[in-house]
């Protein structure tokens, strides 16, 4: 497949209708990591960990940074700035 990223450098904006399609897959893919006991943080969530398969169909790359969610953790940042949740950032 291709990235996000690529995708729309090399093609430029996407369908509404696709986005809308990959949007609900990536819900339901996060949904399923938030949900595990303990739940599954990616902490790098952007387009160049998203891929898109030849069947259309969205798949999550890259998890390096991942990580259990520990709910007195701090340290280092991890992830884009540009696509940090902002209760990340404070």
């Amino acid at each position: 497949g291709e990235d996000l990223r690529c995708l729309v450098k090399e093609q430029g904006p996407q369908p509404e209708k696709d986005v809308a399609f990959w949007a609900l897959q990536l819900l339901s893919a996060l949904e399923y990591l938030h949900g595990q006991n303990p739940p599954v943080l990616h902490r790098d969530f952007s387009p160049d960990n998203i891929m898109l398969k030849e069947s259309g169909e969205i798949c999550i790359i890259d998890f390096g940074a991942a990580n259990h969610f520990v709910g007195t953790a701090t340290g280092t940042m991890i992830g884009k700035q540009c696509y940090i949740a902002p209760e990340q950032l404070r």
